[in-house]
């Protein structure tokens, strides 16, 4: 005779970037076996590979191409997922603003939510003729592009591989028709100022935001808080 097995709950959240509601099961013990050893070794790609693969296996829908989410989008599945697996509240600390005592504070995550940006876009005008359209980084892409790279080629990275299209008064030249070498090169064809406008595609991007308080007990500042992305909630 087997074992009895047991019912897990269902869940239901929107995702974020295409609004699409999706159900979704609290991660098992074997799966967060597989994302504490993923976490242990600190390594970029395991952790993204052991994210998309809980996430894929937690949610009832398949056929979703989880690797190519935006990065908010899967942050913000698996803070749910977190959520309904090991519970809504989690500590988090940090040294005090003014005498680096440890602050510890409770976060509610399920009053975590995706911040929106009125001014994004992304089609953007370069010039009068030339302009772009933007894709989203995906959790693989930021995790790794900033490796042994400098600011600015970090942003030239990022952006090269983010371009979508490039469209002039003739033309739209599609990424899959090009290399990335070639992407790159017209990324260092551009003006300080036409860098900048594409920058802000990434300033205005939805992000997953959160700000709290904590309260020093040592000299009673108030220290501000603030999280944005996976690592500041589980810092």
């Amino acid at each position: 005779m087997p074992l009895p097995t047991l019912k897990t709950p269902k869940y239901e959240l929107t995702i974020p970037s295409t609004k699409e509601k999706v159900k979704f099961r609290p991660f098992l013990v074997k799966e967060e076996k597989i994302l504490l050893m993923a976490a242990e070794s600190k390594d970029p790609k395991e952790i993204f590979e052991s994210l998309t693969s809980v996430i894929t296996e937690c949610i009832d829908k398949k056929n979703l191409d989880i690797s190519s989410w935006p990065t908010f989008d899967l942050e913000y599945v698996f803070l749910n997922l977190r959520s309904k697996s090991i519970g809504e509240t989690v500590e988090i600390s940090t040294p005090c603003e003014e005498c680096n005592e440890i602050v510890i504070t409770s976060v509610d995550l399920s009053n975590v939510s995706i911040t929106y940006n009125d001014k994004h876009d992304s089609k953007i005008q370069l010039t009068k003729d030339i302009g772009v359209f933007m894709k989203y980084p995906n959790y693989e892409l930021t995790s790794t592009v900033v490796v042994d790279a400098t600011e600015i080629e970090t942003l030239i990275k990022l952006v090269s591989l983010c371009i979508d299209k490039i469209y002039d008064k003739d033309t739209i030249y599609s990424r899959s028709d090009y290399t990335d070498k070639e992407f790159e090169d017209f990324v260092l064809s551009l003006t300080q100022s036409d860098l900048d406008k594409i920058k802000q595609f990434f300033d205005t991007m939805p992000s997953m935001e959160h700000t709290e308080t904590a309260k020093c007990l040592k000299c009673n500042h108030e220290t501000t808080l603030e999280m944005r992305n996976l690592n500041d909630f589980f810092m």
